[in-house]
């Protein structure tokens, strides 16, 4: 018996004999248990940035939200700081192409491209090399 049931559905007796169309007669429920994996969707936050000048030099300011990721302002949606340190274990820890990498973020609701994936891991690589000062 699992743990932890997230759903329950009832099915009833059909109303008669599917062989003959005789009556039925109710004897027991019988439990039966199906687990799934959930249909992963991706998660689009939207974030109200606050934007404006300095009064005293004119620089423009905007407000910094620790879960946006860091990317330039636009109406463009963004991929999370996440989302690059997923796609690479698919293809390091999985050993999917960066093709078939792409492939299955696409049909998860994640549109990146294999190039995309490449540039990351150029730049996931260069980082964990360079010694920093």
């Amino acid at each position: 018996m699992p743990k932890r049931i997230d759903q329950e559905l009832d099915t009833p007796l059909p109303a008669c004999c599917s062989d003959c169309g005789g009556d039925l007669v109710f004897e027991r429920t019988a439990d039966q248990y199906q687990v799934d994996l959930p249909r992963p969707r991706p998660v689009t936050t939207q974030f109200g940035v606050g934007v404006g000048r300095c009064s005293g030099c004119g620089k423009r300011v905007q407000g910094r939200h620790l879960e946006r990721a860091r990317t330039p302002s636009g109406r463009r949606p963004r991929r999370s700081d996440r989302t690059p340190s997923r796609s690479l274990f698919l293809h390091y820890g999985l050993r999917l192409s960066f093709a078939k990498s792409s492939d299955l973020l696409r049909r998860l609701g994640v549109g990146v491209t294999a190039g995309a994936l490449c540039q990351a891991s150029q730049a996931t690589g260069t980082a964990l090399t360079t010694k920093r000062r």
